[in-house]
Formats: structure tokens, C-alpha cells, sequence
């Protein structure tokens, strides 16, 4: 699947600063009028308004094409461009999960028990699936692995449902839904701070940080990987609770179960 963080921005969105659009208004009036403004001028106020009101209908020109484009678009302009591949977002699914399984509706017409297309239906059947692992242990049997958060038994079903119904599941494979066994992680930072007065926005960036990171099933959470996602603009060093990397096995998943932040000024 491809990365949308990678995907470069499109040329069509133009690039601009305030200096940019007064110089080229400016030389617009002057042409115009035959006359240089000085700063002094009472008619200023009318040209920065213009000037102003320029950045404000280039910023919306701008704003409407990202709305046309899938890694960029957001909210219900991403809901009707998702019309297109013939499916709707899920209760609480979130944008950037929604992106995600609209890429993945592209392996969807496969009849040939694609990985792709499995766990594109099994994103698909509850939002709270937030992570999809297809293997082969054996020729015709498909192990489908899941991660989700709030998991239970009636989660399970309604993806082995999906995973089974006749225009999903080829004849020949015998597919088995399994949740990803949870690795728990416990982890407790001890943040130094250049100034005390930092914690605030040190704190709400960390606890932001690790919200959004989920590791993917079967990959390992190494150690520099959550001193790394500590370390913030302010922040002098991180200590943690772990010793060693977190390891797990190709149906494990690494959960953080909590996170506690402990706080000192740095003794330079």
C-alpha cells in the first residue's frame, strides 16, 4: 500500500508569503496609477486590505484543491471522494483510517483471496480494527491476525462474517480470524528538562506522540524508538523504565498499556 506521507504535494497548490503578494499588488496599483505609496499614506490602509484579502482567496484556492485530492482531503470532502470507490466512512473512523481503507478498496475486485483485499474487509467491518495481518500457514488456509483496541467477541464475529460472506471469501480457502496476542508495555519516562516552564507543552506533544503510534502486528518496539518520540524541542534528556527492546513474534502486537511521565529540570 502506498505511504501517503510520502506522496509529494501536488504542484497545482501555489506557494506564497505576505511579501510576495504586496510586492506584485503594489506593482499592480502603481501601474495603475503611476504613483509609489509611502508608508505614510493614508491609502495604505486600503492596499494592505487588498493585499490582505489576496492571501485570503489564495489560501481558499489552495484549500479546495487539497479537498480534491485523497491524502490531503479531510472530513466530508474525503467522505465524497470516497464515493467514487464505491464505499462509506465507518462510525468514529478516522481520517487517516479512512484514507487507509480507500487505498486498500483497490484490491477489493480480486477473486483470488488477495491479502490486500482481505484486509481491506477486514478494516471494514468495524472501525475499532485498526490493524490487519494476512498470512498462508498452509496451501488453501488464510490466517487473518487483527489488533484492535476496545477487542470482544462480537468484534471477532462481525470480521469473521465479512471474511466468510460468499462474494468475499474464494471457495477454495478456509479462513481463520484470530486477534493479535497483546504484548503489554508499561512504560515510565523521566523527562529533563532546559526549563521548567516547558512542561506543559512537553507533556501534551509526548502524550500526543504516543497516542497516534500504534506499531504495526509483528514489529518490534525498540528502545531508541521511545526515547526518540520523548524527545521534544525543550528537552534536555529522556530516561525510561525499559532496559531493552520490546520483541515480539510475527502475530504479536506491542500494546502500551500506560504511560506515565515524570518531570525534573536539568542539572547543567
Amino acid at each position: 500500500m502506498v505511504d501517503l506521507s510520502r506522496v509529494a504535494v501536488p504542484d497545482i497548490l501555489e506557494t506564497f508569503t505576505y511579501g510576495e503578494i504586496k510586492s506584485e499588488v503594489e506593482a499592480h496599483l502603481k501601474t495603475i496609477f503611476d504613483v509609489t505609496f509611502l508608508e505614510s499614506d493614508s491609502v495604505r490602509l486600503v492596499v494592505e486590505a487588498l493585499i490582505y484579502r489576496e492571501a485570503l482567496l489564495r489560501a481558499r484556492v489552495n484549500g479546495a484543491l487539497k479537498a480534491a485530492f485523497v491524502p490531503s482531503a479531510t472530513g466530508n470532502d474525503l467522505d465524497n471522494l470516497a464515493v467514487a470507490y464505491g464505499i462509506a466512512r465507518l462510525e468514529n473512523e478516522t481520517d487517516t483510517a479512512f484514507r487507509n481503507r480507500i487505498l486498500m478498496s483497490l484490491d477489493r475486485p480480486s477473486t483470488a483471496g488477495a491479502a490486500g483485499a482481505y484486509r481491506y474487509y477486514a478494516t471494514s467491518a468495524d472501525a475499532r480494527v485498526k490493524e490487519v495481518l494476512v498470512t498462508s500457514p498452509a496451501p488453501g488456509e488464510v490466517l487473518v491476525t487483527y489488533y484492535a483496541e476496545d477487542d470482544d467477541a462480537e468484534l471477532r464475529d462481525k470480521v469473521e462474517a465479512i471474511l466468510n460472506a460468499d462474494d468475499v471469501r474464494p471457495l477454495t480457502d478456509i479462513v481463520t480470524v484470530a486477534p493479535a496476542e497483546r504484548m503489554i508495555a508499561d512504560i515510565v519516562l523521566a523527562v529533563e528538562l532546559f526549563l521548567q516552564s516547558d512542561q506543559t507543552r512537553v507533556k501534551n506533544e509526548i502524550l500526543a506522540e504516543f497516542a497516534a503510534f500504534q506499531p504495526p502486528i509483528g514489529e518490534d518496539l525498540p528502545l531508541s524508538k521511545i526515547i526518540a518520540m520523548a524527545h521534544r524541542q525543550g528537552v534536555y534528556r529522556v530516561g525510561c523504565n525499559l532496559t531493552s527492546d520490546i520483541i515480539v513474534s510475527d502475530l504479536q502486537v506491542v500494546y502500551i498499556n500506560s504511560l506515565e511521565i515524570n518531570f525534573a529540570e536539568a542539572a547543567l
